[in-house]
């Protein structure tokens, strides 16, 4: 089961939504297949999870792979996020906020 929630900005109001799980995988020919529930015997099988980050540097939003991490495109900084875990995080579009989980918004699938 995954948990859905949103991140607002204290500052800005800039929010980002984002889930608990992320994409796992398997490798099937060296390529990536993505599995989810309720196929429960390739969760199983899973060698890796594609996780939805953000740079802490720049904001841009990107997925990180758990075999390694590579840097952001934008500014080719090296310091991620997971998306779920962004309360209390600074803001990195106004610098000036943080990012506090929206309370009223809640998602499980």
């Amino acid at each position: 089961m995954a948990e859905g929630r949103r991140f607002e900005c204290s500052s800005c109001g800039h929010s980002v939504e984002a889930w608990s799980d992320g994409n796992l995988y398997v490798l099937e020919g060296g390529v990536k297949r993505y599995v989810y529930h309720p196929d429960h015997e390739a969760l199983a099988r899973a060698v890796g999870n594609d996780s939805p980050a953000m740079c802490v540097t720049c904001g841009r939003q990107t997925v990180q792979d758990s075999a390694g991490a590579h840097p952001c495109t934008k500014c080719r900084g090296t310091e991620f996020v997971d998306l779920f875990d962004l309360d209390g995080r600074p803001c990195p579009r106004c610098t000036t906020g943080t990012y506090r989980q929206d309370p009223a918004f809640f998602l499980i699938s």
